[in-house]
């Protein structure tokens, strides 16, 4: 990967990633996170229940999320539970609600670790 322009065919430059974000936020149970970009953009993570959206279908791997387009595949880990999911805008997933306000339109690929309450504390 280069910031410069690509000599070579196989380099991912970042004219390539221009459309994309990539977010990771670790959230403890009822948390929210807000960040505002430079841009004007704001991005937003909510653990406030849910209904997953419409439209954002789960995929089989974590592997299949670097490449879709509004899905999201949960992970179990040792002592978390960790939600990769791509979207635009605002999605919902789980009780999980993911949103971003303003900006330039872009994809989202946001990598969230889910915090247990004993943790939290």
């Amino acid at each position: 990967q280069t910031l410069a322009p690509a000599t070579s065919p196989g380099v991912v430059t970042v004219f390539d990633r221009a459309d994309v974000l990539d977010v990771v936020v670790a959230l403890a149970p009822s948390a929210t996170a807000s960040l505002t970009l430079v841009d004007g953009a704001t991005l937003t993570a909510r653990r406030a229940g849910g209904a997953t959206s419409p439209g954002l279908r789960e995929v089989a791997s974590a592997a299949e999320v670097r490449s879709c387009r509004d899905c999201y595949h949960r992970v179990r880990r040792e002592g978390f539970d960790e939600v990769l999911v791509v979207g635009q805008a605002s999605v919902t997933v789980d009780g999980l609600t993911l949103e971003l306000q303003g900006g330039p339109s872009r994809r989202v690929r946001w990598r969230v670790l889910l915090l247990p309450e004993r943790v939290a504390r």
